[in-house]
């Protein structure tokens, strides 16, 4: 790859899109940017062309207001208001200009952005970024879930959004490798994890770069360093392999039985292994009925 590549990193949370950016951010030639800014999220929100600079000026002022957009360079904001003066602002020029500076601030020279469900600008991101490469990472979405119900308050929890979801990234990752087949990458989060370094040197193969022993040790992210879980407290460079099968001990029956009804023929059809979880056919209706009338579900439809 050359020096004017870029690398995406997509998925849903809880999905490995953290352990897969520390690997490759101990390559010596990946910047990744260390935490989630939904950068392609304010793709949407804001006009294509944005003349003004009044306005333009306050969509930086915005971005840069996001709880972790801070390891940018102290000056960025005023070395971006000079840089686009003489430029024409528009949201894919900042992203560029914001994961240049950031790997400028490492002294690496490919850039990489790691945004949950970044899958869904896909066609945007090969737009404007054609020399770039995306990888899409993907996990059973019942440790994914485990995960994330783990971690999440009952009301902020939505599970028939988060399972919408996962469905929704996982027909993602089959169209955009069809649509974009050598510059996709899917890869499952439980590849890596039962074997590493194949895996990484799979990744290393894909991106066009010599695989390097270090990127095993974790230690790729500003201001972070760590294992895979987010269950206890993982030594940096060890991989937990409890985590391919988390769920049979954290997750409810009842959040079990959800994934298997909505998401059933996709796990199976990804092969992952079948849950032998046995409920008899009033359990079953009963749990059908209470998500159905979840109140948590208004959430997910007004967003």
């Amino acid at each position: 790859m050359s020096e004017n590549d870029y690398i995406f990193i997509g998925g849903t949370m809880r999905s490995g899109i953290l352990l897969t950016p520390v690997i490759l951010g101990s390559n010596s030639h990946f910047a990744v940017y260390p935490r989630y800014v939904p950068l392609w999220g304010f793709y949407e929100k804001y006009p294509k062309v944005i003349k003004e600079k009044e306005d333009w000026i306050k969509v930086i002022d915005e971005i840069l207001a996001h709880k972790k957009a801070g390891y940018v360079s102290i000056g960025f904001r005023d070395s971006a208001i000079k840089h686009f003066e003489v430029r024409p602002f528009d949201l894919p020029e900042f992203i560029r200009y914001f994961i240049d500076r950031y790997a400028e601030k490492l002294n690496k020279e490919i850039p990489a952005l790691k945004t949950p469900n970044n899958e869904r600008y896909a066609d945007e991101i090969f737009k404007y970024f054609p020399n770039s490469k995306f990888i899409h990472l993907i996990r059973d979405p019942r440790n994914v879930e485990a995960s994330r119900y783990h971690r999440t308050k009952i009301w902020a929890d939505e599970p028939l959004y988060h399972a919408r979801v996962w469905q929704e990234s996982i027909q993602l990752a089959e169209l955009n490798q069809i649509k974009f087949p050598d510059r996709y990458m899917v890869i499952k989060y439980e590849d890596i994890v039962t074997n590493q370094e194949k895996a990484v040197k799979g990744i290393c193969e894909f991106l066009n770069l010599e695989y390097e022993a270090k990127m095993m040790e974790f230690e790729g992210l500003e201001d972070w360093s760590g294992g895979n879980s987010s269950f206890g407290n993982i030594s940096s460079g060890e991989i937990n392999s409890e985590t391919l099968s988390r769920y049979t001990k954290y997750l409810p029956k009842s959040r079990r039985f959800l994934l298997q009804w909505k998401l059933g023929d996709s796990i199976n059809k990804i092969g992952y292994p079948k849950d032998e979880l046995k409920l008899n056919l009033i359990t079953r209706a009963f749990w059908k009925v209470f998500f159905k009338l979840d109140p948590r579900n208004i959430k997910s439809i007004l967003r």
